[in-house]
């Protein structure tokens, strides 16, 4: 694993005050939070409970659950607008305040999914909706709008 002292579930409140319960009156200091959701609260709790000097880092970024929704050309520049000012001119300017980075994969040709079914990669999958009408299509994007899904939802054609 992660090597993580504690892993909180942030559906049962806000984090930073399950993460500052430390042994008896003590707060809870960290080094690193690793936050999987994204969005300014995220981020503000996480930085509440991090030692001075502490790395937060997330694997999304400044937007909250992206992909939730189909955005608007005026959303999807407002996006662009953040993620640039966060990874580009932010980053450069000293102080407290998230520092982002974008990486993606150099490779994705041939190789790379040869190796893939090679190593019989097998990606989790979490339900199978058949694709035959609406209400399971429906379904499934409740599902996937739930954030409770542990794997692929998957839409199943004939």
């Amino acid at each position: 694993g992660l090597g993580a002292d504690r892993v909180v579930d942030y559906t049962k409140g806000p984090i930073e005050i399950a993460l500052k319960k430390g042994a008896g009156d003590e707060t809870a200091l960290y080094d690193v939070v690793f936050d999987i959701v994204g969005g300014k609260s995220s981020y503000d709790s996480g930085k509440a409970v991090l030692r001075k000097g502490g790395s937060f880092i997330s694997c999304v970024g400044p937007e909250a659950w992206i992909g939730d929704e189909i955005l608007s050309t005026t959303a999807m520049l407002s996006w662009v607008g953040q993620v640039l000012w966060y990874s580009g001119i932010l980053n450069m300017i000293p102080g407290s305040h998230p520092t982002y980075y974008m990486v993606a994969p150099s490779d994705l040709g041939k190789d790379t999914y040869s190796k893939a079914f090679e190593n019989e990669a097998i990606p989790h999958v979490d339900k199978v909706f058949p694709f035959d009408d609406i209400d399971n299509l429906k379904a499934a994007m409740e599902l996937v709008r739930s954030h409770r899904v542990k794997g692929k939802v998957v839409m199943k054609l004939k």
